[in-house]
């Protein structure tokens, strides 16, 4: 069988939705386009209520001294030179973590990487040192770099939607 559009996804998202009172459906072809994965939303007494786009992001674990950290992208550019992810509607950026999907305000973390967060003065050489600095793939036109997770909750609207030891 051929594998799925979303086998880039990480695993458990839908049912974390479903776990925290959300529907859930996957996003159209147009939705896609738009770097949007999932669309949620609650029902109360008949009515449509807390509809958000998601865009489901993966993360990278980083060797710290003792400790691991979790770092994601950011995608200011695409392959094509194209406005990236942090430029799409979608509301919500979803990271998984080891017990958690991290649900950060994709508004509040589009004005928090504005601010001035990433080195734009030198290209990063390699993906690993791309640390807070811009990397771009040979060949490509995108422009991409990292940023700690933890930083991002200290400065971002945030939900934590604890995941199931079965989804994982």
């Amino acid at each position: 069988s051929k594998p799925s559009v979303r086998s880039s996804i990480p695993e458990g998202f839908e049912k974390a939705a479903l776990t925290h009172g959300f529907n859930v459906r996957v996003a159209t072809k147009a939705e896609r386009r738009e770097n949007i994965d999932y669309v949620v939303w609650r029902t109360e007494k008949g009515e449509v209520k807390d509809v958000a786009a998601i865009a489901v992001k993966k993360t990278i674990v980083r060797q710290a001294k003792k400790r691991k950290e979790l770092w994601g992208w950011i995608e200011f550019r695409d392959r094509f030179g194209n406005p990236g992810w942090l430029f799409s509607k979608c509301t919500f950026l979803a990271f998984k973590r080891q017990k958690e999907f991290l649900l950060l305000s994709k508004g509040d973390f589009r004005r928090w990487v504005e601010s001035g967060i990433i080195d734009w003065t030198s290209l990063a050489a390699t993906w690993w040192d791309a640390r807070y600095r811009i990397f771009r793939r040979k060949g490509t036109k995108e422009e991409i770099a990292q940023f700690k997770l933890n930083h991002a909750i200290r400065k971002c609207r945030h939900y934590k939607w604890p995941i199931d030891d079965e989804s994982t």
